[in-house]
């Protein structure tokens, strides 16, 4: 472990199972006036509802994003195809991982719907 004071806040978690109950464990370590001092919370059952809830939502905003800038970058390809010819190969590799990315959104939206039942 580094004897060099840390300067701002760090954080991590984990989730785990512990007898059969979803838990999150978040360690953060801050400085403090004499030396640094730490906080471990253990969050179930609600609080770690939430948690997945709004980690699920910024994968949601975060998987939109790279979709946007997918298609631009998949225009960008396709307007300039002209200048140069673009290698098939990389084109025949991305349609497969689309294919795999379609059949993934798919499971998902199968699983929902399920759920909603």
């Amino acid at each position: 472990m580094s004897s060099i004071p840390i300067k701002k806040p760090r954080q991590v978690e984990i989730e785990r199972i512990y007898q059969n109950n979803h838990l999150l464990l978040r360690l953060r370590v801050m400085p403090g006036a004499y030396g640094e001092e730490a906080t471990l919370q253990v969050l179930r059952g609600a609080a770690l509802k939430f948690y997945q809830q709004q980690k699920l939502s910024l994968l949601s905003q975060d998987t939109l994003k790279l979709g946007k800038q997918l298609q631009i970058k998949i225009n960008q390809i396709y307007c300039r195809q002209h200048l140069a010819p673009f290698q098939l190969d990389s084109l025949l590799t991305l349609q497969k991982l689309l294919d795999n990315v379609e059949h993934q959104v798919e499971c998902i939206i199968s699983q929902q719907n399920h759920q909603n039942l």
